[in-house]
């Protein structure tokens, strides 16, 4: 994966709500769940996209910066917050190098579509961005998922799909409180599929 491409698929797509499989208004349905009773603070979102969570975050209080490494991305993402009271900040940026003093209460990362190398090295520095008692959410398409096709041009390259064991083993330095399958609308057509998450504390 790689910005040109995704800048490309976001430029095809655009801002309407009716393209995505949620609306850019609305977070994925699992973050409330997930987040909803920790005290706010600052949080990171990776790989934030049209930055839906990262805006939701905001207006439960939270001071959020999103990432991602398309530009039309995060220039939707701009766009969608000019009128939110708390918008996040936007940042373009590879999430695979994140800034090595800033530190967060929370990490939250869903279908971050990372090469396996890429996801162990940035799971396993996790730790040093999150503050004392701080999470990590991450969500992913699990490898159990056989509706994904190798040849399926609209699904993840099979080499990123994920399980539980796999991210728990990465997440260094951490204390993991829930890693399991379960099953989600992680599917543009409204399908319900097998999602890995994964929740771990500092």
């Amino acid at each position: 994966m790689n910005p040109t491409l995704w800048n490309e698929k976001w430029t095809a797509k655009g801002p309407d709500a009716a393209q995505h499989r949620h609306s850019p208004h609305q977070p994925d349905p699992l973050l409330p769940q997930l987040v909803g009773p920790w005290p706010t603070g600052r949080a990171l979102d990776l790989g934030c996209g049209l930055g839906a969570n990262a805006r939701w975050l905001a207006r439960q209080g939270w001071q959020v910066c999103g990432l991602d490494f398309s530009s039309v991305a995060i220039d939707f993402a701009r766009r969608l917050a000019e009128q939110d009271e708390n918008p996040p900040d936007f940042r373009v940026a590879d999430v695979t190098t994140l800034a090595a003093d800033e530190t967060f209460d929370l990490v939250t990362a869903f279908y971050l579509h990372l090469s396996q190398a890429q996801r162990q090295s940035l799971l396993a520095t996790l730790h040093q961005h999150l503050r004392p008692g701080g999470h990590v959410v991450f969500v992913a398409h699990d490898r159990s998922d056989q509706s994904w096709s190798p040849s399926d041009p609209k699904g993840p390259p099979p080499e990123i799909l994920t399980t539980p064991e796999e991210v728990r083993a990465e997440l260094s330095g951490l204390q993991v409180l829930r890693a399991e399958v379960i099953l989600h609308d992680a599917h543009q057509d409204g399908r319900a599929a097998p999602v890995t998450v994964v929740v771990a504390q500092r």
